[in-house]
C-alpha cells in the first residue's frame, strides 16, 4: 500500500479489477446497442407500419441505452470502491429496470407483428456490398436499408 492512498484501503487483486473494468466496458457496448437499435426502429424503416408504436418503442430504447451509459460510470466506481475497502458488492438497480424495459420491447415488438402479421422484418449481412441491413416485406416486396457507419 502506498503512502498516498487512504485508511483503510487496499489494492484489490488485479483479476477483479480487470473483471470489474469488462464489466464496465460491457455496459457501454449494451447502452451502444440500446440507442442504435432505438435509432433503428424510430427511422430506418419507415414503410415498416406501426409508426407511432415504432417511435414509443424507439424512444424507451433510447432512453434506456442512455440510462445504462450514465450508470456505468458511477456502478464502476462504487464497485472498485467496495473493493478497495473490503466491503460487499453494492446491488446493481441498473440491471432491474434494463431487464423490465427490455421485456416491456419485446411485447410491444410483439403487438407490431400481430398488428401487422404480413410484414417480416430481419437483419442480414452481407446486402449491398456486405453491409448489414434491415429488410421489411409487405408479402410480395422487400425493401432493404442500410444500417451501421457504412450507411448511405
Amino acid at each position: 500500500m502506498d503512502s498516498d492512498s487512504s485508511a483503510g484501503e487496499q489494492e484489490p487483486d488485479y483479476r477483479m479489477s480487470l473483471a470489474l473494468e469488462r464489466t464496465y466496458l460491457a455496459y457501454l457496448r449494451t447502452g451502444l446497442a440500446l440507442l442504435a437499435a432505438g435509432v433503428a426502429v424510430a427511422g430506418a424503416l419507415p414503410d415498416a407500419g406501426a409508426e407511432e408504436l415504432r417511435r414509443g418503442l424507439g424512444v424507451a430504447l433510447v432512453l434506456v441505452g442512455g440510462t445504462v451509459l450514465a450508470a456505468a460510470r458511477p456502478r464502476w466506481v462504487a464497485v472498485d470502491r467496495a473493493m478497495r475497502q473490503g466491503e460487499p458488492l453494492p446491488l446493481s438497480q441498473v440491471t432491474r429496470w434494463l431487464g423490465w424495459m427490455l421485456v416491456a420491447a419485446a411485447v410491444a415488438a410483439g403487438v407490431t407483428a400481430a398488428k401487422f402479421p404480413r410484414r417480416i422484418i430481419y437483419l442480414t449481412v452481407g446486402g449491398t456490398g456486405s453491409v448489414p441491413c434491415l429488410a421489411v416485406s409487405d408479402g410480395t416486396n422487400w425493401r432493404q436499408v442500410a444500417i451501421g457507419v457504412n450507411a448511405i
